[in-house]
C-alpha cells in the first residue's frame, strides 16, 4: 500500500532524538519470533567489485549472501543502548539489522544505462530498487541513471573523472561539491511513485540552479520501493507493542497490527535503517564509499566540499568516525596519539563539510565544518525543527566538531518547511555567499575562525524566495505559510539590489 506523504514521515528524526525511543525499538525487535521470506537482503558489494563486471544476457541477479557492515558484537550493542537483551532475544535482533539494515534485497537486478556519454556507457546502469543506487554517482541529465562506482576508482585519477563527467552545472567553477539527499528521496522514477521528485531532479531543478555550484550527486539508497515489510508476532510481542504503542508512535516507528502480525509501512524502513546504522547494527555502502573516496584522497590531495543533508549527515558522520577509525589502525606503529593528529590535519586541510539540517551531534574533530541550518527568534516558525531538536547548533554545540562554525539565518516557513532545502535553503546560503563576497564555501568556514559573517533578515530572505521561485517547492501548504509574507516580484527585485549594492 503506498501512502501520502505526511508531516509525520518529515519529521522522524526530531522525534527518534531520545536514547529511550532506540531502546524501545530494539526491544520491539526482540518481541519479533521471525521474519517472512521477503524482503530477505543479500549481497553487499565491495567498493572494489565492478558491479556491471558480471553482466550476463543484459541483467545481473545478485545471489544472496550474508550482509556486510554489521555489528554482531550483542555485548557493544547492549553497552550501547544501556539494555541487557535476553539471549533468546539475540536471533531477533539480528533478524531486524537484515530486514531493515545496509544489505540489498536477493532480486536486486542491475541493466545497462545507454547513456549519451561514451566514457560513462561502460559503467552506467538502472537499478530495480532503489538501494542499488546507494553509494554510487548519479549520471546528470539520464533520468535516474547511475555510475558504478568501483569503475569510477578504477580511473587513473577519479576524482577528475568525477568531476568532469559526473557533475551538475558549470564545471568552470574553482570549488568542487559532493552533495548527498536526505530521506525517502528515490533516484529514478518508480511506478507508484510518480508524484516523488528524484534526487537528481531536486539537484538538476533546485539546488544546482540556485547555488551555481559545480556538483556531484553519491546517493544515499532509500528503501522506501520496497514495500511494506511484514514481521510474525508472538502473543507476548503483540501485548509488548500495545503497551508501548505511545512512545512507538512518537518515535515514528509503530508498525500497523494485522492479526498476528506487524507492518511497517514503506516509509517507516528508512527510519529503522537510520537507527540501525547510527548504533552500528548496519553499515550502509554509502558510508563504506564515502571511507574509500577519502582513503583515495590521501594521495590525490584534492579540496572536498560536502554538502550533506538531513539524513545524510547521520550517515557522513558514521562515514567520517570510521575512516579515522581506519587511518589510526594502518599507521599503528607510529602510536595513536601521532596517527590521530596525523588524520585531522589531512582533513583539516582537505575536506569542507557543509551540513544541511543537520540530524547528529556526533562530528569527530578533524574536518572544516559549517553547520548551516534555519533559525529564528519569531513564534511563528522559521526554525528548522529537525536540527534544534537533535543536531547541532549554536545553542547546542557539543559535539559539533572541534572549530565547527554555525551559520544560521531565518527558514522563513512554518513547521517542516524551515527544513527545506529547495523552499528557502538553497536560495538563502547563496545569498549569503553573495552578501559576504564569498565565492567558495571554504570562505564561509575561514571567515568564521574570528570575523563575522553577514546574515540577511527575514525580509532580505522572503525577497530572495520570491525570485528563486521557492513557494513552489513548500512540502506542507497548510501548516508552511502560516505567518510568512513575501513582497512582489518588483519589491524583491529592489531588495536584493539595495542589500547587495
Amino acid at each position: 500500500m503506498i501512502l501520502p506523504m505526511k508531516l509525520s514521515d518529515l519529521t522522524f528524526l526530531a522525534r527518534i532524538a531520545h536514547q529511550v525511543c532506540i531502546a524501545v525499538l530494539v526491544l520491539c525487535a526482540a518481541t519479533f519470533t521471525g521474519l517472512k521470506p521477503l524482503p530477505v537482503y543479500g549481497q553487499v558489494f565491495s567498493p572494489e567489485t565492478p558491479l556491471l563486471a558480471t553482466f550476463a544476457m543484459g541483467n545481473l541477479i545478485t545471489q544472496p549472501t550474508v550482509s556486510s557492515g554489521q555489528n554482531t558484537d550483542i555485548e557493544e550493542i547492549e553497552t550501547e543502548l544501556n539494555l541487557d537483551i535476553p539471549a533468546s532475544s539475540i536471533p531477533t535482533v539480528l533478524k531486524m539489522a537484515e530486514l531493515f539494515g545496509a544489505g540489498l534485497p536477493d532480486d536486486i537486478a542491475y541493466t545497462p544505462a545507454n547513456v549519451k556519454n561514451p566514457v560513462l556507457r561502460p559503467m552506467a546502469f538502472f537499478a530495480n530498487y532503489d538501494e542499488g543506487y546507494c553509494g554510487h554517482f548519479s549520471i546528470p541529465g539520464e533520468k535516474g541513471a547511475a555510475a558504478d562506482f568501483a569503475q569510477i576508482m578504477a580511473q587513473a585519477d577519479p576524482f577528475e573523472f568525477i568531476r568532469k563527467n559526473l557533475t551538475f552545472g558549470d564545471q568552470g567553477r574553482d570549488e568542487w561539491v559532493i552533495f548527498s539527499p536526505g530521506l525517502n528521496t528515490l533516484h529514478a522514477r518508480k511506478p507508484g511513485w510518480e508524484q516523488e521528485q528524484t534526487a537528481p531532479q531536486r539537484l538538476e531543478e533546485q539546488y544546482q540552479p540556485i547555488l551555481g555550484t559545480p556538483i556531484s550527486h553519491l546517493h544515499l539508497g532509500t528503501d522506501m520501493d520496497q514495500g511494506d515489510a511484514v514481521v510474525p508476532l508472538s502473543l507476548e510481542g503483540k501485548v509488548f507493542l500495545e503497551q508501548m504503542h505511545p512512545q512507538l508512535q512518537a518515535a515514528g516507528v509503530m508498525p500497523e497490527m494485522r492479526g498476528d502480525y506487524a507492518v511497517f509501512n514503506s516509509r517507516q524502513r528508512d527510519r529503522v535503517e537510520v537507527l540501525l546504522s547510527q548504533k552500528g547494527l548496519a553499515r550502509p555502502l554509502f558510508q563504506q564509499h564515502v571511507v574509500r573516496l577519502l582513503q583515495v584522497n590521501e594521495t590525490a590531495q584534492r579540496p572536498i566540499v560536502w554538502m550533506a543533508y538531513s539524513r545524510a549527515t547521520p550517515e557522513l558522520s558514521g562515514a567520517l568516525q570510521t575512516y579515522i577509525g581506519d587511518y589510526i589502525q594502518r599507521r599503528e606503529n607510529i602510536g595513536v596519539d601521532v596517527a590521530k593528529a596525523q588524520v585531522e590535519a589531512f582533513l583539516r586541510e582537505h575536506l569542507t563539510v557543509l551540513t544541511i539540517g543537520n540530524a547528529i551531534r556526533q562530528w569527530p574533530d578533524g574536518p572544516a565544518y559549517i553547520h548551516y541550518s534555519g533559525r529564528s527568534d519569531r513564534p511563528e516558525g522559521g526554525t528548522d525543527p529537525l536540527t534544534n531538536g537533535m543536531g547541532v547548533h549554536i545553542d547546542a554545540p557539543e559535539g559539533a566538531g572541534r572549530d565547527a562554525v554555525f551559520l544560521h539565518a531565518d527558514g522563513l516557513f512554518s513547521g517542516f518547511d524551515a527544513h527545506n532545502f529547495g523552499a528557502s535553503g538553497a536560495a538563502t546560503l547563496k545569498l549569503i555567499m553573495d552578501l559576504n563576497g564569498f565565492t567558495t564555501y571554504r570562505q564561509i568556514w575561514e571567515q568564521g575562525q574570528g570575523g563575522a559573517i553577514k546574515v540577511p533578515n527575514y525580509e532580505q530572505i522572503a525577497a530572495q524566495v520570491v525570485l528563486t521561485d521557492g513557494g513552489k517547492w513548500v512540502w506542507e501548504h497548510q501548516v508552511a505559510w502560516n505567518g510568512v509574507y513575501l513582497p512582489t516580484y518588483q519589491d524583491a527585485q529592489r531588495i536584493i539590489a539595495d542589500l547587495l549594492n
